[in-house]
């Protein structure tokens, strides 16, 4: 109980704003968990988009599987697995939200 108890703690430094609102009334925080998840699907999926159908030139050097050469050759499987690790990262914010919410 402990552990679940610092877990609590420790994330509530990771506050930026609040639009979400409890069953009791009180609004709750966006985190630094639910930011990062949907910068990864939109990242994950703007990259598989771009790299299969050759959209947003414009916009090309502002996705990451481009920018990292490590993942030249990589970038439609690069970007599969952000937009699967934001999609995680969302469920497990919504996950926390609802814990805490309750």
């Amino acid at each position: 109980m402990s552990a679940v108890g610092s877990a609590t703690t420790s994330s509530s430094a990771l506050r930026c704003t609040t639009l979400d609102t409890a069953p009791s009334g009180q609004t709750l925080p966006v985190t630094a968990l639910e930011i990062a998840g949907w910068v990864a699907l939109v990242q994950g999926v703007g990259g598989a988009a771009n790299t299969l159908f050759g959209w947003w030139r414009w916009a090309h050097d502002l996705l990451i599987v481009h920018r990292l050469d490590v993942l030249a050759g990589y970038e439609v499987f690069a970007s599969i697995a952000l937009a699967v690790l934001g999609v995680a990262l969302l469920g497990t914010a919504g996950t926390l939200k609802k814990d805490r919410a309750s």
